[in-house]
């Protein structure tokens, strides 16, 4: 089934509204488009956005479910304890299509759970699986999705997946346990993060924020080396509220991450688009949007020649924002 397009996106003459060490953000365009899902029973729709071939921005309001994968993806739809119906996937990646099964079982009595990343084609058919685990001896690791992009797909155990096949397209750092004749995952982050080829370095956000204090932010790794610079420090509010890098971007050819962020705290709070030079290590860019409002899911998706979308969830007004950005870096610093 084709992807419901209902929007998109081209230059309409909005200013210029950042220039900072030689990078430039101009805001394209900016829509709100009505959260409507037109049957609840179908399931949840993808609502992602996604640049074409022809890097206009679109928006993908297609049914999540419109084909089964198997497992616990199958008709009739297997129900929870309340008899609802249980949908399973969700979707990391509108273009190309990448979903995630989550599954539960119960065996001798204990609840099991596994996963499967799943390339979904042009015809929501599959692509492509792959189980979501990291095998060692007689153990499994579990794995999850930290960062997608047309680009590659940054698992947490910093192995780097191909969108289009599924396949490794950087191995996931291992260290050796020689007395069991097995290796485990070096790393294990629970927060965004994101993949440098040029570099082979990762941007991973790993904080702890309390009541009382602030530990860890934005990490630059290197996994050959294994130093982990922090590059940012997490960001907390007056009445500990935190801000939290939901997701990220990268976009090699100009060196800037593109964040995602969100302010945590009791009550309504803000999301925001930024833009972080990765040459000085700085954030040059931010623009929030909603003060006052209960915003949830903000979500970044690259497209060519610099450019950007951002979306996110306003829960009060029951839409979502979409804003279109172009960045670029101008030759006179």
């Amino acid at each position: 089934m084709q992807a419901v397009l209902i929007l998109v996106i081209g230059a309409i003459g909005l200013p210029t509204v950042a220039a900072g060490n030689g990078i430039v953000v101009n805001k394209l365009a900016v829509k709100q488009i009505p959260y409507h899902n037109p049957d609840p029973a179908a399931g949840p729709l993808v609502n992602l956005p996604y640049f074409d071939v022809q890097n206009g921005l679109r928006w993908n309001n297609d049914l999540v479910h419109t084909e089964t994968t198997g497992d616990c993806d199958r008709v009739p739809r297997p129900v929870n304890v309340n008899g609802y119906p249980i949908y399973p996937r969700r979707t990391h990646l509108a273009k190309p299509r990448v979903d995630e099964r989550h599954c539960l079982k119960e065996i001798d009595g204990r609840v099991t759970s596994k996963s499967v990343l799943i390339g979904v084609d042009s015809t929501d058919g599959v692509r492509w699986q792959r189980p979501m685990v990291f095998p060692s001896g007689k153990r499994e690791f579990q794995e999850y999705v930290i960062g997608a992009t047309p680009d590659g797909l940054v698992l947490n155990i910093l192995e780097v997946l191909s969108p289009e096949t599924g396949k490794t397209i950087f191995p996931a750092p291992v260290k050796e346990i020689a007395s069991e004749n097995r290796s485990v995952p070096k790393y294990r982050f629970t927060g965004a993060g994101q993949f440098r080829p040029s570099t082979k370095r990762f941007y991973v956000y790993d904080a702890e924020v309390t009541l009382f204090s602030s530990t860890g932010g934005l990490y630059e790794i290197d996994p050959v080396s294994d130093d982990k610079k922090l590059i940012q420090s997490a960001k907390s509010t007056l009445w500990r509220g935190h801000i939290i890098i939901e997701k990220m971007a990268l976009n090699e050819e100009l060196g800037v991450l593109l964040l995602a962020k969100r302010l945590e705290q009791r009550g309504p709070g803000w999301v925001a688009f930024s833009v972080f030079d990765l040459a000085t290590q700085r954030e040059v860019f931010e623009e929030r949007f909603g003060d006052n409002c209960y915003c949830t899911d903000p979500y970044v998706v690259l497209g060519k020649n610099g450019d950007v979308g951002f979306s996110y969830r306003n829960q009060n007004d029951n839409n979502y924002g979409l804003v279109h950005y172009r960045i670029t870096r101008s030759t006179d610093r």
